[in-house]
């Protein structure tokens, strides 16, 4: 009776502890998400930065210099996505791959292989090498 007792006290305690074990993962994971995306978030804050002052100096400026001031923030953000992994993928000319292209439609084209991309009407994108968004693409025949 009493090596049963002990043995439901010890099982209690390791439930307990796993229960306990469980609970500080989840909040160390949560933590882990939420400072990842706080570093992200600050990656961005320059971007957010150029975004205001071209909007005070679009107030007074011409044309040209708002583009090249457009340009100029989307070669920045551009950078802060490719620097946290973010890369576009190169379509055209590469053979077509159902892993990284949503084919629109094939068209005839005497002058490349079947099953080439010949055209890109959406960019896709890898994130750390897995794609996450699949670019899509007119298809040779």
């Amino acid at each position: 009776m009493a090596e049963r007792d002990e043995f439901k006290d010890q099982l209690l305690r390791t439930a307990a502890e796993f229960d306990n074990f469980r609970k500080r993962s989840f909040n160390e994971k949560k933590d882990l998400i939420l400072q990842a995306n706080a570093d992200f978030v600050k990656s961005l804050l320059p971007v957010l930065d150029d975004f205001e002052r071209f909007i005070q100096a679009g107030k007074e400026s011409d044309v040209e210099s708002l583009r090249q001031g457009i340009e100029l923030i989307y070669k920045n953000f551009r950078k802060i996505l490719s620097d946290q992994g973010l890369e576009a993928m190169k379509t055209i000319g590469q053979p077509f791959d159902p892993e990284k292209h949503d084919a629109l439609m094939q068209v005839e084209s005497g002058d490349t292989e079947p099953d080439t991309v010949v055209d890109e009407h959406q960019k896709g994108y890898e994130f750390n090498g897995r794609v996450i968004r699949h670019a899509k693409v007119i298809v040779s025949k």
